[in-house]
């Protein structure tokens, strides 16, 4: 990929409604932003210390902000084919 972003230390502290515009920034065309949205449950949190921060993904994608962050930064979601 020409261009990967999304990189983060996972910090509790750090709020992903803040982070994803600092992201979106200067990306070339085809960028990647990896991420890890999801719901934790009991299972996921025995194994991944990763939890509330993917809930805060999961919640800041759903949100409006998301799409209203996107296209301040003129960026359009594309469909992966691999």
């Amino acid at each position: 990929n020409p261009d990967m972003r999304g990189v983060r230390d996972f910090s509790p502290a750090e709020h992903y409604r803040e982070l994803f515009p600092k992201f979106l920034g200067d990306a070339r065309p085809n960028a990647i932003i990896c991420c890890h949205p999801g719901r934790v449950d009991a299972a996921l949190a025995s194994v991944d210390p990763v939890t509330t921060q993917r809930e805060d993904e999961l919640a800041y994608f759903q949100s409006d902000a998301f799409p209203a962050d996107l296209k301040r930064a003129g960026v359009r979601l594309a469909r992966f084919q691999g």
